[in-house]
């Protein structure tokens, strides 16, 4: 009887910065991010530092950024992707096809 080829499997950390909260006419974090993956949906979100280990690493990975508005009256100012991923974050997710490799994803949202 054949065995079964154990499947590779890959960690990914993400950090968001500021991890600090957002103005109080609006609530929440300033900044934040949610993992989508191919293999199991919805990994979940993070505000500060998470690591998602186990994931398969043939999975497509998605990460879509968040950032609070300033104020009741003005909009997000810009959020950027590093690491594995550049380039504008807002509108724009880190998309890791396939995850491939242990990986580290950066948001940092401005603050000013």
């Amino acid at each position: 009887m054949p065995t079964a080829t154990p499947q590779a499997l890959c960690n990914l950390t993400v950090v968001v910065a500021p991890d600090a909260p957002a103005d109080a006419s609006v609530g929440g974090r300033i900044c934040g991010a949610v993992v989508t993956s191919s293999v199991g949906g919805t990994l979940g979100a993070v505000t500060g530092s998470r690591t998602f280990s186990g994931i398969p690493c043939s999975a497509r990975i998605e990460i879509f950024g968040a950032a609070a508005p300033q104020s009741s009256t003005l909009g997000p100012l810009p959020a950027n992707w590093s690491n594995a991923c550049g380039g504008p974050a807002l509108g724009v997710p880190c998309v890791l096809n396939p995850l491939g490799a242990d990986r580290n994803v950066g948001l940092t949202c401005d603050t000013r």
